[in-house]
């Protein structure tokens, strides 16, 4: 029913992978601050680790978890929760961002937003017969290898 909306908006999924507390959490929360009709947010959080409470906007984005370690499949295992999550809440996430504990935007959450979108998001979302990467997208660009991550530093 949800598909059928008038208007629908494209969304991005943020997935915050963790095992420790979000180091730059007040960043991401002025990052995040007056868009949230254009993203979610999905928290991964090992269970075996200590982390404390999380603060808005990521209180109340967890997801069931289960161990993870770096290196290993359980990452992989993780990644795919979050997938299966994402899609199956909200049939507008349209992008996915993995993030680990320690990253931190470089642009606005507007840039980010038209880089991956362009100026008119609905047609993005209706008309691109492929979605691509944020790399497939400045892959004419000079500059790509300077560029690569210089949407989030982790």
């Amino acid at each position: 029913s949800r598909l059928a909306t008038k208007s629908p908006t494209p969304k991005i999924a943020f997935l915050f992978l963790t095992n420790s507390n979000l180091t730059f959490a007040p960043l991401w929360d002025r990052f995040f601050r007056g868009h949230s009709h254009l993203y979610k947010i999905y928290v991964h959080s090992d269970p075996f680790s200590a982390v404390q409470n999380f603060p808005p906007p990521f209180e109340s984005h967890l997801i069931p978890s289960k161990k993870t370690e770096r290196a290993s499949p359980s990452l992989i295992a993780a990644e795919r929760r979050f997938l299966a999550k994402a899609i199956l809440d909200d049939p507008f996430n349209l992008y996915f961002a993995l993030i680990s504990q320690h990253c931190f935007p470089l642009h606005s959450f507007p840039f980010l937003y038209r880089s991956l979108l362009g100026d008119n998001p609905l047609r993005a979302f209706t008309s691109q017969p492929r979605h691509r990467s944020f790399i497939e997208i400045l892959a004419d660009d000079p500059n790509l290898p300077e560029r690569v991550g210089s949407v989030f530093l982790c």
